[in-house]
C-alpha cells in the first residue's frame, strides 16, 4: 500500500505512473500532485498572468520543455503531458495548486478531468503561494500551513486505505 506524489515534473511523473498502472494489483492507492506539471503542449492564461517575476516564470519553463522534449509531437503524448491520458480508474488524487504559478491553471484543469472521469479527486487552491511552496513551509506560514494541511490529508487517506483492507 503506497502512494505516488511529487511536485512539479515530480508531480508529472507520479500522474504517469498512476495511468499506467492502473490496472496492476500493485497500483497506488494515491496520488498527491504539488503543483503538477501535466500539459507541456499549451501555455494557459495563467502563463500570461505569473508568466514574469514569479519562482517559475514562462522562459523557465519554455527551457525545460526545450530540453526535456525532441519532437513537437511528443507535447501531446500522454508520457509527457498527462492531460491527455485516460484517467479512468486511476487512484484518487490530492492536488495542491499554487495561486501564483504558470502551472496552476492546467493543474485545476487535471482535477477536473480527474473528477469527470469519477476519480476521487481533492482540489486545494493555496491563492498565496508561489510555485515551489512546499519547498518554503520552514519559512512562510502559509506554505507550512499547506505543507500540515498535505500531511493530514496524506495521513488520513493512508489510514482510511489501511481500514479498507481489513
Amino acid at each position: 500500500m503506497y502512494y505516488h506524489g511529487g511536485d512539479s515534473a515530480g508531480g508529472n511523473l507520479a500522474a504517469v505512473v498512476a495511468q499506467q498502472t492502473k490496472l496492476d494489483q500493485d497500483s497506488p492507492m494515491l496520488q498527491l500532485l504539488w503543483v503538477p506539471w501535466v500539459d507541456m503542449s499549451t501555455e494557459r492564461s495563467s502563463y500570461d498572468l505569473f508568466g514574469d517575476g514569479f519562482f517559475l516564470d514562462r522562459s523557465q519553463a519554455r527551457w525545460y520543455i526545450d530540453h526535456y522534449i525532441n519532437n513537437e509531437s511528443n507535447k501531446v503524448d500522454p508520457l509527457v503531458s498527462p492531460l491527455f491520458g485516460d484517467v479512468s480508474d486511476v487512484a484518487p488524487a490530492v492536488i495542491l495548486v499554487a495561486g501564483f504559478d504558470v502551472l496552476r491553471d492546467e493543474g485545476i484543469e487535471y482535477a477536473q478531468k480527474l473528477k469527470d472521469a469519477g476519480v476521487d479527486t481533492e482540489l486545494k487552491i493555496y491563492e498565496t503561494l508561489p510555485h515551489p511552496f512546499m519547498n518554503m513551509a520552514g519559512e512562510i506560514d502559509d506554505a507550512r500551513v499547506a505543507f500540515s494541511e498535505a500531511a493530514k490529508i496524506l495521513k488520513e487517506r493512508l489510514s482510511d486505505g489501511r481500514k479498507a483492507m481489513k
